[in-house]
């Protein structure tokens, strides 16, 4: 599998540096096609009305149903936030959901200050998680599948996560929402992600905060990445904010991004079979974690981290 990736990062041609203040960004390109693969996108799924997400029954906390009623696969991405129902919560793991069905996924609570209903289904943020929560249970959740093969998180973890996000941000939550650092600080966003605009045949990015890469995004569909793009970048300012006080390292981007890549390439793989449809490559070996998700051998999407202290 590692030579697969090779394979793929192999393939990657690189736009031009985009950079503001702190946080410096690399677009993705490929040399390879990557869109034959059919899926139906969550939020779309949701606006269309094929797919409904609902509590279980008898409710927990980490799971949800998930009903496709679409006549093509469905896909939802790792980190990806719904919210309503009884609390807001983020996605375990991309998961690709078989056309006319209905399956339970493994999910982290992003809102551990309401368990009362708000929606009887959920709706979609609009965000991805911050990227430290995403790193954090990206870490969590392979140590899950290899213990037991459940794509289990650290709920408390990410709930500690979370609030260190928010008292970083100066957001005061009623319920500890993961969200409201988004919509409180809105302005302040949108002032760092306006400066990284999508270019023509973008599958992904490298984000580099300070002169050191914290991660690669990849969406192997220029549509679906295009769709995506913004808040990617967004789920990554959070971070660039806070670290403005941080030294920043002198840089030759093009060595930092190879060195990065190098990284996952050497390391050693875990697979997995994923619940419904598609394989669950997992990487966490020294300063790297994450996951790439693979559906008849076509790669769906992947993301990749490089752990920092906090």
């Amino acid at each position: 599998m590692s030579n697969s990736l090779e394979d793929i990062f192999n393939s990657f041609e690189y736009c031009e540096v985009q950079s503001y203040m702190n946080l410096s960004l690399v677009g993705i390109k490929s040399s390879k096609s990557f869109s034959g693969v059919d899926i139906l996108p969550l939020e779309k799924g949701l606006d269309l009305g094929l797919v409904e997400i609902n509590e279980t029954e008898p409710e927990n906390v980490n799971m949800l149903c998930v009903s496709n009623n679409a006549v093509t696969p469905l896909i939802i991405l790792d980190g990806e936030e719904i919210i309503g129902a009884k609390q807001n919560r983020i996605s375990n793991s991309t998961y690709i959901i078989e056309a006319k069905s209905s399956m339970n996924i493994m999910v982290s609570c992003t809102e551990a200050g309401r368990w009362n209903y708000t929606s009887k289904h959920f709706g979609h943020s609009g965000y991805f998680a911050e990227s430290r929560v995403r790193r954090a249970k990206a870490e969590d959740v392979g140590k899950s599948l290899k213990n037991s093969g459940r794509r289990c998180s650290d709920q408390s973890r990410v709930w500690d996560t979370i609030d260190d996000v928010n008292k970083e941000m100066n957001v005061e939550s009623e319920t500890s929402a993961l969200r409201d650092m988004y919509t409180i600080n809105k302005k302040k966003l949108n002032k760092y992600v306006d400066h990284f605009p999508y270019r023509d045949g973008m599958i992904g990015c490298v984000i580099l905060v300070n002169g050191v890469v914290l991660g690669i995004e990849l969406l192997f569909n220029q549509s679906w990445y295009r769709d995506n793009h913004r808040r990617i970048v967004e789920s990554y300012v959070p971070e660039a904010i806070i670290r403005q006080d941080d030294h920043e390292k002198y840089y030759d981007v093009s060595t930092v991004i190879d060195k990065f890549i190098s990284e996952i390439t050497s390391s050693s793989i875990d697979e997995f079979e994923c619940v419904s449809m598609g394989r669950d490559i997992r990487v966490d070996e020294g300063d790297i974690v994450g996951q790439a998700t693979l559906l008849d051998d076509n790669p769906i999407n992947a993301s990749f981290f490089r752990r920092v202290e906090s």
